[in-house]
């Protein structure tokens, strides 16, 4: 995983999108964003956790169903896209987040990341 990517692993991505959300809904008004911008975010997020649990369960019945394995490439394609439509939406959720910070904030965000990518 490159430095600058969300995880790979589906929980982790939806808990990060599940507190982005949350900081959303607290500083919306800080934040000068759109009303619906938390909303996007969680109805994004919704998807994503849909497709990947129909994706799990296609997995699953694939060894026992003809029917489950004819779908499972299209569950898998929908899981994958659902899943990067809410890495772009958490993306511009932490842009707009990045703009209530002050300098001193800023280089504590840098020195955390340097800290965790030592």
């Amino acid at each position: 995983m490159e430095s600058n990517e969300f995880p790979e692993y589906s929980d982790t991505l939806f808990a990060v999108a599940e507190e982005i959300a949350n900081v959303l809904c607290e500083k919306q008004t800080q934040l000068g964003i759109e009303q619906d911008a938390e909303a996007r975010l969680r109805a994004s997020l919704a998807a994503a956790t849909f497709a990947h649990s129909r994706y799990l369960a296609m997995l699953a019945g694939a060894e026992e169903s003809a029917t489950a394995q004819r779908f499972l490439v299209q569950a898998r394609a929908a899981r994958d896209r659902t899943e990067k439509q809410l890495r772009r939406y958490i993306t511009r959720s932490i842009a707009a987040i990045s703009m209530l910070l002050d300098d001193d904030d800023l280089l504590n965000v840098a020195d955390y990341v340097l800290s965790v990518s030592a």
